[in-house]
């Protein structure tokens, strides 16, 4: 199953290492090219900064909400989900910008899912470049 084809760059922001490794392989099967990862905000903030895509994100790190990820993803309109082992209801999380919300461990049909869900509600692939008057 290919679905992230056209995703040159995605980020897994994730504080544990062997679960950010499984979600690494898993976008990889998804048609993932090149997968970054951060532990932090901050190392999350600069992936941003650099270019991503697509973005797997633990609603906390280390004890850190990821508040200001999430909202920066929104702002730059890019999509991404929640991957965490906390409850969507808990009343902590109400308010995180809106995205699809999955939780620890997820099966691969549930990853699907999720990820076609932010997919369709906001980044789409550039359209290719009109050609100008001059290449006609």
């Amino acid at each position: 199953m290919v679905l992230l084809d056209h995703v040159e760059v995605a980020l897994i922001v994730e504080d544990d290492f062997l679960i950010a490794v499984d979600m690494e392989e898993q976008l990889k099967r998804l048609g993932c090219r090149e997968i970054s990862m951060a532990n932090t905000v901050k190392g999350a903030l600069l992936a941003i900064e650099e270019g991503v895509q697509f973005v797997v994100l633990d609603v906390s790190l280390s004890n850190e909400p990821c508040t200001p990820v999430a909202q920066k993803l929104t702002e730059l309109g890019i999509p991404f989900i929640y991957f965490t082992g906390y409850p969507q209801d808990n009343y902590s999380y109400a308010h995180l910008p809106s995205a699809s919300w999955l939780a620890k461990p997820a099966s691969e049909v549930d990853l699907v899912a999720a990820i076609s869900t932010a997919l369709s509600k906001a980044w789409k692939p550039p359209e290719p470049a009109a050609q100008s008057q001059e290449e006609r």
